[in-house]
């Protein structure tokens, strides 16, 4: 029975985690639309990158 609540204990904290983990990659900068490089916020890159527009989508690039 203790295996069993170690088993579920895990599922539940893996789910919670990948649940976090996609929200915060669907408002990261590969969603966000954009027309040009300023309507991407640097601030959802990690320094020294900096967002850019390609295609209509913010990137993050050097």
């Amino acid at each position: 029975m203790r295996n069993m609540a170690a088993v579920l204990k895990f599922i539940y904290v893996m789910s919670l985690f990948l649940s976090l983990f996609h929200v915060a990659t669907s408002y990261g900068g590969g969603s966000r639309g954009c027309k040009y490089d300023k309507d991407c916020p640097n601030y959802l890159c990690h320094p020294p990158k900096v967002g850019v527009c390609f295609s209509n989508k913010c990137y993050c690039s050097n």
